[in-house]
């Protein structure tokens, strides 16, 4: 019941003083709901009301660096590192930024110490493998994506990185396992679809060249 939950808040707003946890749960609720620019003039707010506010750094930062503003997150990144140095969903995104700027040995650092910061965060795992996917480091890829899917095994993004490392290991079926969950979770998700696809194909092959091998006689569908 978004747009009750919106009235109620634009209700407290005009009837009582600033307070910054009503601007913070609608900038939340407005994230949620894809208007991004409303959103960041609420967290702006709830930070110009009370500049010590970690949660809106962070929240303010992660929606940047959505909208591709690297910069602007990252000082949001940095502010709220220095209210709470050992923040591990910070340090997460900070591992991001690193990782969308190319500099994967500073990537890789923050995100060990988001992971060491707190072990059960999913998204710092699965960002770690991206950074040793794009460091042709597919094992330890693997192993970390392994146990981000462990920690969220309804994440399609994090099924769809591991169906990509698992295929750049030509390991076709549980590939081609992982992409169809994707589809299951996310049924608009075509490059998905599109990629279970070149696996099955790739398991195909396989199966007609070990017929040929044997002396079988291939069939025909």
């Amino acid at each position: 019941r978004d747009d009750e939950a919106l009235a109620e808040y634009e209700t407290a707003m005009r009837l009582g003083p600033p307070f910054p946890e009503v601007y913070y749960n609608r900038a939340n609720l407005l994230a949620g709901l894809g208007e991004l620019t409303a959103a960041l003039a609420d967290f702006s707010y709830v930070l110009e009301l009370q500049p010590d506010y970690l949660d809106a750094y962070l929240n303010r930062a992660g929606i940047l660096a959505d909208l591709g503003d690297l910069e602007a997150a990252g000082r949001d990144v940095d502010a709220g590192l220095a209210l709470d140095p050992g923040n591990g969903h910070l340090l997460s995104l900070r591992g991001r930024l690193e990782l969308e700027a190319g500099r994967l040995d500073q990537a890789r650092a923050a995100l060990d110490a988001a992971i060491e910061a707190d072990p059960a965060l999913a998204g710092a795992w699965a960002l770690r493998g991206a950074v040793e996917f794009a460091d042709h480091n597919l094992q330890q890829a693997l192993r970390d994506l392994q146990v981000a899917a462990e920690l969220s095994p309804e994440d399609a993004a994090i099924l769809f990185n591991r169906g990509s490392v698992l295929q750049a290991l030509g390991h076709w079926r549980p590939a081609a396992e992982d992409f169809g969950r994707v589809c299951e979770l996310d049924p608009s998700e075509a490059d998905a679809a599109s990629q279970r696809a070149a696996c099955l194909a790739e398991l195909d092959a396989e199966s007609g060249a070990e017929r040929e091998a044997a002396g079988g006689v291939p069939a025909f569908g």
